[in-house]
């Protein structure tokens, strides 16, 4: 568990990276790292599903940082009323 701890101590917080390279410009730029743009379709589906429920009307103001938001497979469901883009 030290060996653990030890290893996620020295990552960045941010992108995931050892923070020994992702702060040291040189050492980063040395790597030739290109930046690309990729799509989680979880996290998407969430997004949406949390703005339905945001425009529905329905939504507590009270509620602001206490929504949790999940996925659930539409074999799990006894109506399959989820749409899968």
């Amino acid at each position: 568990m030290l060996a653990l701890q030890a290893y996620e101590d020295r990552l960045c917080p941010i992108c995931g990276m050892d923070s020994a390279i992702c702060h040291d410009q040189d050492r980063f730029e040395e790597l030739h790292a290109q930046g690309r743009v990729e799509l989680c379709f979880a996290q998407y589906e969430r997004n949406r599903a949390l703005g339905e429920y945001r425009d529905s009307g329905a939504p507590d103001p009270l509620a602001d940082g206490a929504v949790t938001v999940g996925l659930t497979m539409p074999s799990m469901m006894e109506e399959e009323t989820i749409s899968w883009r």
